[in-house]
């Protein structure tokens, strides 16, 4: 199974061999969107729950992101069946204060322990700006682990990004 990772800069093949990743997929800031109305956007950075909802069955999107603090009973519910890849930047679990990390991770498991994703492509992804903010594929998996995330989901979630169309590295 090769797994992918998203970024929004240039990186080279090497540097995703290095890290585990069969490529990285680079992302141009054109093709993300903050706009679930906008149905040709390549990721759609999903702010609120009725904007996940209307971008649920748009052909054009292909992976949603979503904050830490969607993941609750209320919005997984409505999103059984779906088929796209659910992302959550790792950037937003890991920060540079380790205190505010523990709390993050804390939080992050304890709404994927009260939360059904069963069915749901739902991972963490690198979405690094630059390569300083770039996880290993090791790092995500455990990472992942961690906050209650099933290694085959997450190993899953990474692999079915290699079927977007956008430029890989």
């Amino acid at each position: 199974m090769k797994l992918f990772d998203i970024v929004f800069f240039d990186a080279d093949e090497g540097l995703a061999k290095r890290l585990g990743f069969a490529g990285l997929i680079r992302i141009d800031q054109s093709a993300v969107s903050h706009n679930p109305n906008k149905p040709n956007e390549t990721v759609l950075m999903a702010s609120n729950p009725p904007s996940l909802f209307k971008s649920m069955n748009s052909h054009g999107v292909k992976c949603i992101v979503i904050g830490i603090d969607m993941v609750n009973g209320n919005v997984m519910g409505k999103l059984a069946g779906m088929t796209k890849p659910l992302l959550i930047s790792a950037n937003e679990v890991v920060t540079t204060d380790r205190r505010e990390t523990m709390a993050n991770i804390g939080a992050a498991r304890r709404s994927f322990a009260r939360t059904k994703t069963r069915g749901l492509n739902i991972g963490l992804a690198s979405l690094a700006k630059d390569p300083n903010y770039l996880f290993s594929l090791a790092q995500l998996v455990e990472l992942s682990k961690l906050i209650g995330i099933d290694e085959r989901v997450e190993r899953r979630t990474l692999s079915m990004l290699g079927g977007m169309h956008a430029k890989k590295e």
